[in-house]
């Protein structure tokens, strides 16, 4: 449920709509990739994921990558708007508007 909260916070962060779908990298160990390795179908679903790696790979643009401490553990998280680019927060410019 952490790690939901933490991501869905991360969307609203970097600027994304309730709706847009995402593609997901997350690089975790320990008790947090054990609860990602088993409620994986939940968390995709919960923070509108299409896909979910989580060999800790970052995204095409390794800037987008975000830490997150969930229960005090770090996990490092790299967002893409399905379809998009990456998301890398708030420039001033939309980053909806792209030439992709």
């Amino acid at each position: 449920r952490e790690l939901v909260r933490g991501l869905n916070d991360l969307r609203k962060e970097v600027g994304l709509d309730i709706a847009d779908r995402i593609t997901l990298s997350v690089a975790a160990d320990g008790p947090v990739a054990d609860a990602l390795a088993t409620h994986r179908d939940y968390v995709m679903a919960e923070v509108l994921a299409v896909d979910l790696t989580t060999d800790g790979a970052p995204g095409a643009d390794a800037t987008a990558a975000h830490e997150l401490a969930i229960d005090g553990h770090p996990v490092r998280v790299t967002l893409t708007r399905a379809g998009v680019g990456s998301v890398q927060g708030s420039t001033g410019s939309d980053p909806r508007m792209t030439d992709r």
